[in-house]
């Protein structure tokens, strides 16, 4: 059984570590891409996952509360047997690159920093919001504001999919 629990605390590690990664990462993604104009970054649903993950981060820190992936990483550990993080060389190396020992306050300001960055991506790179209408006919359409080659905005509208089934399968011209 205590294999069981070494192998599920290695797990751990490392879906923390992605975790990690997804909002160190995210943030260095959007800011590229609104620099070079990717549209997937300014997807809303990307752009409220991400900042939900940080604010998570800032708000446990904030609370002096310790993560639940670390909380639960510590017991399956001393489950095992294990008093401290020796064991695969992954599970170690991934452990190493995300914990470092420093006072309390320095990762609740590097945290709270970090955020206030990711807030400030939404101001300088907003979302794309789609939003539902009506069309005469009764029927819904997403209409999505973006921007063109040349900066010039244009609509993108797209008919849903009763709508479609109505006429035979045929969609509208684009």
């Amino acid at each position: 059984m205590t294999t069981l629990y070494r192998l599920t605390a290695d797990l751990v590690v490392v879906v923390h570590f992605a975790f990690v990664a997804f909002v160190v990462f995210g943030l260095l993604l959007t800011l590229v891409g609104g620099a070079l104009r990717w549209e997937w970054v300014r997807g809303v649903r990307f752009r409220v996952i991400h900042l939900a993950a940080i604010g998570f981060v800032v708000a446990e820190s904030l609370c002096g509360v310790t993560c639940p992936l670390t909380v639960w990483e510590q017991r399956l550990r001393h489950l095992a047997g294990q008093a401290s993080y020796h064991g695969d060389f992954i599970a170690t190396w991934v452990h190493d690159l995300m914990f470092f020992d420093a006072e309390p306050w320095v990762f609740t300001l590097c945290y709270c920093s970090f955020g206030a960055v990711v807030v400030l991506s939404w101001l300088l790179l907003p979302p794309r919001w789609r939003r539902r209408e009506n069309a005469a006919d009764g029927s819904t359409f997403t209409a999505v504001r973006r921007t063109g080659p040349t900066g010039a905005a244009c609509s993108v509208c797209e008919l849903d999919a009763g709508r479609a089934r109505q006429s035979g399968g045929r969609g509208s011209s684009r």
